[in-house]
C-alpha cells in the first residue's frame, strides 16, 4: 500500500500480468465502480459490482450481485 493513500486505494494482481495494477481517484472527493464479469459454461455472469463514493464528508463501500447488496460500510473520511 502507498504511504499516502487517497480516499480509496485499488490494487490488481492478474496471472499473467507484468506488474499488478494499482490506483485511486484523482481528487479528494473522487469514487470508483469496479465490475467483475466471468464465464458460466459459455455465457457472461454478473457483474458483481464494487462502489466507492464520497458523500456528504463520508465514505460508503458497497458491495451488490445483480442489484442484491451484499455488504456496506460508510466511515468518516
Amino acid at each position: 500500500m502507498p504511504r499516502s493513500i487517497r480516499n480509496f486505494w485499488l490494487t490488481a494482481h492478474i496471472d499473467g500480468s507484468r506488474s499488478p495494477w494499482a490506483s485511486g481517484p484523482r481528487s479528494r472527493d473522487g469514487g470508483f465502480t469496479l465490475e467483475v464479469f466471468c464465464r458460466d459454461r459459455g455465457a457472461v455472469t454478473g457483474p458483481l459490482r464494487i462502489t466507492g463514493r464520497c458523500r456528504d464528508g463520508r465514505l460508503s463501500l458497497d458491495v451488490e450481485d445483480g442489484g442484491r447488496r451484499l455488504f456496506s460500510k460508510t466511515t468518516q473520511r
